[in-house]
C-alpha cells in the first residue's frame, strides 16, 4: 500500500500594505546601494507619514530596490516626483543621526563623476560604517548655523623648517587656525597621525580622530561628534577629507606630496584634488605642507595660484666627489667624525637591498644571467641569482675574460651599512 501523502497548505505572498503618504514634501531622493556600477543616479521614493519627521538629508534608509531591501542615503526631500511609474515607499529608518550635510553629499557627488564612478563607492569611503549601539547612546548637540560662504579663503604651501619636529610645527598651525573655526588635518598615516595625537595632548589641544586604528563604534562616535560640536579639532586619514565638520574653517595636508594620500581603491581620487573641490563648494582655506611640494603645487605656485610660505634659513652645504666607486670619499670623514660627537648622522642610500648589480672584478664586464637578467647577491656570501628567473649561479664565471670574481656595483642599504660600520667601528649603526 502507498504512503499518504502529506498535505501541505498553499502559501501566497503579497507585497505590504503602504502607509499613509506623508502631506508635506512625500517624495525622498535616495541615493540606493544597489551593488549595481552603472545605477549611479538617485531614486525617488514616497515618504510614510509616520516617518516624515525622521527622514531628512542624510539619513539612512532602508528601501526596497527590486526583490531586495537595500540601503540608502536621503539626498533631498521633493513636493513632487519626476518619475511617472508607481512609487514604492522607504522601508524604515536605519540610522536616526544624519550622517551627511547637503554640502557633503554635493562634493561625494562631485567626486563620483569626476573620478567616473558610482556614488555608492564614494559614500562607502566617506561615511564610516553604521553602529547600532552607538546610534542608540549618542546624544546630538544642537548644531549651530553654518555661515555664509566666504570668498576670502586663501590657499597655501606652508614648508616645513629643518632640524624640527613637524608634528610640533604644525600644532602650532592648529592652534592659529582654531581660533576661526573647526579645523580638519588630513595625514597620510597612522604614525603620523599618532605624533600629532601626542603633540596636540601635551598642548592640551582636545581634538577628535578618524581613521582605522580605531574600533568601529570609537570611529562611528568621533564622527557623529564632529558633525555637531560648534569649532573642534579633527585628524583623520584620507577618508577623512569627506567629513561634514560643523563650522569648517581650514584643511590642513600634512605631508602633502606622500603617496598614503592616494586611494589605491575604486574611486582612485587623492586627498590633494578633493581639498581643491572642497574649497571650491565651501570656501574653506587650504594649508598644504611638507619639506617640498609636489610637482602639481609646484606648478600651481610658479603660476602663482597658491601663495608659498617658508622660513629662510642658512644651511652649510658641502659636496664630495666620489673617488673610483667608492662609497664615502676620503676628504668627508673628518666632517663625519666632527657631526657624530654633536649628535646622530643621518646617511640616505637610493636602493634597498644588499647588492643589486654585479661586475667582473677585472674587465668590469656586467654578470647577466642566460634569460638576459642581470645578476644580485642578497647578502655577503651569499650566491649570486638571476633578478628576473631567480636562477642561481654557484660557480659564476665572466663571459668576457673567464674570471670568477665579482664586484658590486649597485650596492644596497645592506651592503652600504657594511662599509659605513667599518669607518666608524665605534658608533652604533641603525638600519
Amino acid at each position: 500500500m502507498a504512503a499518504p501523502r502529506l498535505f501541505r497548505l498553499k502559501a501566497e505572498v503579497i507585497s505590504r500594505p503602504e502607509a499613509e503618504a506623508a502631506t508635506h514634501l512625500p517624495i525622498a531622493r535616495i541615493w540606493v546601494d544597489t551593488g549595481v556600477f552603472h545605477l549611479d543616479t538617485p531614486f525617488d521614493y514616497a515618504v510614510p507619514k509616520n516617518l516624515s519627521d525622521a527622514v531628512t538629508t542624510g539619513v539612512r534608509v532602508q528601501v526596497p530596490f527590486g526583490t531586495r531591501e537595500v540601503e540608502g542615503i536621503v539626498i533631498e526631500r521633493l513636493q513632487q516626483s519626476e518619475t511617472s511609474g508607481r512609487i514604492r515607499q522607504i522601508s524604515k529608518i536605519l540610522s536616526a543621526h544624519p550622517v551627511a550635510t547637503t554640502k557633503s553629499l554635493e562634493l561625494i557627488a562631485v567626486v563620483a563623476q569626476r573620478w567616473s564612478t558610482n556614488p555608492s563607492d564614494v559614500l562607502r569611503l566617506a561615511i564610516p560604517p553604521r553602529v547600532a549601539a552607538v546610534d542608540k547612546a549618542y546624544t546630538p548637540q544642537s548644531r549651530i548655523a553654518r555661515s555664509v560662504m566666504r570668498t576670502d579663503a586663501d590657499q597655501l604651501f606652508l614648508a616645513f623648517d629643518p632640524f624640527e619636529n613637524p608634528a610640533h610645527q604644525i600644532v602650532s598651525q592648529i592652534q592659529k587656525a582654531a581660533k576661526k573655526g573647526s579645523v580638519l588635518l588630513v595625514a597620510p598615516d597612522e604614525h603620523d597621525l599618532d605624533e600629532i595625537s601626542h603633540a596636540l595632548h601635551s598642548e592640551k589641544l582636545t581634538h577628535l580622530r578618524l581613521d582605522s586604528s580605531l574600533t568601529r563604534a570609537e570611529r562611528y562616535e568621533n564622527y557623529l561628534k564632529a558633525m555637531d560640536a560648534p569649532n573642534c579639532i579633527v585628524i583623520g586619514a584620507r577618508s577623512a577629507i569627506f567629513a561634514p565638520i560643523s563650522n569648517l574653517k581650514t584643511i590642513i595636508m600634512y605631508k602633502e606630496s606622500s603617496h598614503e594620500h592616494f586611494e589605491v581603491r575604486s574611486p582612485g581620487c587623492n586627498v590633494r584634488d578633493i581639498a581643491f573641490i572642497r574649497k571650491s563648494l565651501e570656501s574653506i582655506n587650504l594649508i598644504f605642507t611638507g619639506y617640498v611640494p609636489s610637482m602639481e603645487l609646484s606648478l600651481l605656485i610658479d603660476t602663482n595660484r597658491l601663495r608659498f610660505l617658508n622660513h629662510a634659513f642658512k644651511l652649510n652645504v658641502k659636496s664630495f666627489a666620489s673617488d673610483d666607486g667608492t662609497l664615502l670619499p676620503g676628504r668627508i670623514f673628518s666632517d663625519i667624525r666632527k657631526a657624530l660627537i654633536r649628535g646622530p648622522v643621518l646617511f640616505l642610500v637610493p636602493r634597498k637591498g644588499y647588492g643589486n648589480a654585479l661586475l667582473c672584478a677585472r674587465c668590469k664586464n656586467l654578470a647577466q644571467c642566460t634569460c638576459g637578467g642581470r645578476l644580485s647577491i642578497g647578502s655577503k656570501n651569499a650566491i649570486p641569482r638571476c633578478t628576473v628567473c631567480a636562477k642561481d649561479f654557484p660557480e659564476w664565471v665572466c663571459t668576457w675574460c673567464n674570471r670568477t670574481k665579482p664586484y658590486v656595483a649597485g650596492r644596497g642599504i645592506e651592503r652600504a651599512g657594511e662599509e659605513i660600520s667599518r669607518a666608524f667601528s665605534g658608533y652604533p649603526l641603525v638600519l
